[in-house]
């Protein structure tokens, strides 16, 4: 009798392993997404859930951080749900795609916030100070 290899929680499970891959699915599709949290009403429109678009269009003018919240924890069970794949590997290859958009993105917004903060500190150090005197 063949013995199978136990699913570590880390990476894909071992080929040829029925239960183990379905499990593995099932860890992706229930997992967060960044991109989803992120870029919630565009996410949700590329994945054609258009009444999910309508309700985080009305969260987002509540407020906004549940639509983060909600749709990071669920995008992509949604999008799973409402969207026709070809495969689990185009699903899983169209959420890549979502996540390092949203981390690019993450990382361009840091990096602007860090360059004003940084410019907020050094130039009133290297500009001349001007006294204001009103003139009446």
């Amino acid at each position: 009798m063949r013995e199978t290899p136990p699913v570590t929680s880390g990476g894909p499970p071992p080929a040829g392993v029925a239960g183990a891959d379905e499990a593995y699915r099932r860890r992706v599709i229930e997992s967060p997404s960044y991109g989803a949290a992120f870029f919630n009403i565009i996410y949700l429109a590329a994945m054609r859930a258009w009444l999910h678009v309508v309700f985080a269009l009305i969260m987002t003018a509540v407020f906004w951080p549940a639509a983060w919240i909600i749709y990071g924890m669920y995008g992509k069970r949604i999008a799973w749900q409402t969207r026709r794949w070809r495969g689990f590997d185009d699903f899983l290859a169209c959420q890549r795609v979502w996540t390092r958009a949203a981390v690019t993105w993450t990382i361009v917004i840091g990096a602007i916030m860090l360059a004003g903060v940084i410019l907020s500190i050094i130039l009133p150090l290297l500009l001349p100070r001007h006294h204001f005197r009103p003139s009446i």
